[in-house]
């Protein structure tokens, strides 16, 4: 089964955390949207797609450990709990896998098991990394698409008028602001590349963010657009070999949960949310952001 296979079977699924996530969400309250939608929704589909328990303490320890992956300096406690956090993901998949091994189920984890390619230890990190990865930049992604649709009326309407348009508008709202500013990548060899030359082993940053608004590619870069024709061109998931693995899935959960909230957007904006950004070398994303609900 490809993953976009296994995806469109759990949309369903999806859906439904998405929408249990809007119905939770308390009236006449000024909520913060990221600790009560956008990160609890791509954990808890996360958690789901691998079939492990939606454990709060997971979800922490993802936090900590890529706080001290995405921080320029991060401090020798940050360090620390990462380290913790690196040892507690450990122990924990090694229980999920053993569960797994005596009862399979319909998760990603026991896929992973029956295809037999891999070994345990595998298997083990590569569950792991899928939630750790794929629950701070959905969260992000998510978050930075909802205040630019906040943000912007027209986009907004046009979106909430023309449902068919939700797909390209994830693709859009990935391309406008991108949770992965920037990647790092070394040379394999030397290369010449817009007149400059990088010589084999020479550390290069990609700026993802700025590819995605280079006027050459998108006409009117620095406009949010939800019906672009070209907007999946984007290189948010990267490009290549080294495109992002969880992609579908992330794809999913922001149009799913737009389209859970799309018909809260008339009063979601009516006053401009109040944010607060993550403090990151080459991530994006509101920390906290108050919308009255």
């Amino acid at each position: 089964m490809s993953p976009s296979d296994y995806v469109a079977e759990n949309r369903p699924l999806i859906a439904s955390i998405a929408a249990d996530a809007v119905r939770g969400l308390r009236p006449e309250h000024e909520v913060d949207f990221v600790g009560e939608f956008t990160a609890p929704v791509p954990f808890r589909v996360n958690a789901a797609l691998l079939g492990v328990p939606p454990w709060p303490i997971l979800r922490a320890s993802t936090r900590r450990i890529l706080i001290a992956l995405v921080k320029r300096r991060p401090s020798s406690r940050q360090l620390a709990l990462a380290a913790a956090s690196i040892l507690f993901f450990h122990r924990a998949f090694s229980h999920f896998l053993q569960r797994k091994e005596r009862a399979p189920g319909n998760d990603l984890i026991s896929f992973l098991l029956e295809r037999g390619d891999l070994t345990r230890r595998q298997i083990l990190y590569t569950s792991a990394f899928l939630l750790i990865a794929g629950n701070e930049t959905t969260t992000h992604n998510l978050g930075n698409g909802i205040l630019a649709l906040l943000q912007h009326a027209e986009a907004r309407e046009t979106l909430c008028a023309t449902p068919s348009l939700f797909k390209n508008a994830v693709e859009e709202i990935l391309r406008y602001d991108g949770s992965v500013q920037g990647v790092g990548r070394i040379a394999k060899e030397d290369i010449e590349y817009g007149g400059v030359t990088f010589r084999k082993g020479d550390h290069v940053t990609l700026l993802l963010g700025s590819a995605n608004r280079d006027p050459e590619v998108f006409a009117n870069p620095d406009e949010l657009d939800v019906a672009r024709p070209n907007a999946g061109k984007h290189l948010s998931f990267g490009h290549g070999r080294h495109r992002c693995l969880g992609k579908d899935v992330a794809r999913a959960v922001i149009e799913e949960s737009l389209r859970a909230l799309s018909p809260h957007f008339p009063r979601l904006a009516r006053r401009p949310p109040r944010v607060e950004w993550i403090r990151a070398v080459t991530h994006r994303g509101p920390r906290r952001m108050w919308v009255r609900w």
